[in-house]
């Protein structure tokens, strides 16, 4: 595992800043790793004071690591810290381009595949999704639109150059592995379901489950891209934590993207259920599901013709691709259940890893927190609706 030296500190300094003098670090701030236990990669926020053409700057960046936390050990095959790298080296500007804005942070370094260097948004004055409870109509709009920039201009370059998408992000077992996820939270959320008589629901959710507990190769069948309308370069972990937003007026809200280590080609729906189900509050997504995703799709086509894209997604296309995944939209609130839950996230890390926890202490008090409840319950009757359409 790569650790942050003076002597690799000293290298990164040097190539970010080849022409100034003086360079000295002034905050060096490590992540907090309670914040971090359940992802393959901590972080680093450096402020940078550098004397260039007489004058002194200060400057903001990020620097990623792979982590020695048991996820990694999991994942580590799957080569996340490399898909990340990929992205932000060889695909990212490419897209950038394609739509003459930014998606998200400015690569500015990479050595050895074991260490990232990016532009600190916040110098921006970006600020992380993370801070907000649920997201309000204007940032759901904000975070959908960007999705769907990302989406239309990954097309666009899988058109081109469809080999740098194939070589990084084909369907991967990184999807199959949080099986383990869903199934150790699957019995909270059918023991919800059984205090509130939800019948319907549990054998909804139980179909769900007991699919997912199928083989890889019904799995791969399940998210085989041949069968869907439309294709694109998915965030893959598309939860409002993995956003950055910059308020530009009381009602504008501009967003970018960060954290790619899950990114694959496939259904853009895999992006836009699990933003929407993860990150919104429900009585945005039950009252403005149809005008959030028709937004969508029509901010994806503007885009798609802008860039010269000969493909087109319609709404028909859309729910078309929602029926063959809408076990997804299951499997998109229970891997939410982290996010809500009030237990301690050592708890959670050794539930979706280890699955040696007090497992009997993450269930009641998971079953004894109303948000909880309330927040679940309601995601997974929106599903209900869903389900009853098909």
């Amino acid at each position: 595992m790569t650790s942050l030296d003076s002597d690799l500190m000293t290298d990164i300094l040097k190539h970010c800043f080849p022409k100034a003098e003086n360079i000295k670090i002034i905050r060096n701030i490590l992540e907090d790793d309670s914040l971090s236990l359940h992802f393959t990669s901590s972080v680093t926020q450096l402020v940078v004071e550098y004397e260039q053409d007489h004058k002194i700057h200060q400057k903001k960046l990020i620097i990623k690591v792979p982590t020695s936390t048991p996820t990694f050990a999991i994942f580590e095959s799957l080569n996340f810290f490399k898909r990340e790298i990929g992205m932000y080296e060889k695909v990212i500007p490419r897209m950038n381009k394609y739509l003459d804005k930014t998606l998200a942070p400015a690569h500015l370094y990479t050595t050895d595949s074991q260490i990232l260097v990016l532009e600190d948004l916040i110098a921006r004055g970006f600020e992380s999704g993370e801070k907000f409870q649920l997201l309000d109509l204007h940032q759901t709009k904000s975070g959908m639109k960007a999705l769907s920039h990302f989406h239309a201009a990954s097309h666009k370059l899988h058109l081109e150059d469809p080999n740098i998408l194939d070589d990084l992000f084909t369907i991967h077992l990184g999807i199959l592995e949080f099986r383990k996820k869903i199934i150790n939270w699957g019995p909270i959320v059918l023991e919800l379901l059984r205090r509130k008589n939800e019948t319907h629901l549990i054998g909804i959710v139980e179909a769900a489950i007991t699919f997912l507990k199928k083989d890889d190769d019904a799995m791969r069948a399940f998210l085989d891209r041949s069968k869907f309308k439309f294709l694109a370069l998915n965030h893959g972990d598309a939860r409002k934590v993995n956003f950055l937003y910059k308020y530009t007026s009381s009602s504008q809200v501009e967003a970018q993207l960060v954290d790619f280590q899950l990114s694959l080609w496939s259904s853009p729906l895999l992006d836009i259920i699990y933003f929407l189900i993860s990150s919104a509050s429900l009585n945005l997504i039950e009252f403005h599901f149809d005008d959030l995703i028709n937004e969508y799709l029509d901010e994806l086509n503007e885009k798609l013709i802008k860039i010269n894209c000969p493909s087109t997604y319609t709404r028909s296309d859309f729910d078309t691709d929602l029926k063959a995944l809408r076990f997804y939209l299951i499997y998109s609130v229970i891997l939410s259940c982290s996010d809500v839950s009030p237990i301690d996230q050592k708890l959670i890390e050794d539930v979706f890893i280890l699955a040696k926890a007090d497992i009997k202490c993450l269930y009641d008090a998971c079953l004894n927190d109303a948000k909880f409840v309330n927040i679940m319950h309601g995601r997974l009757k929106f599903c209900e609706k869903i389900f009853n359409n098909f």
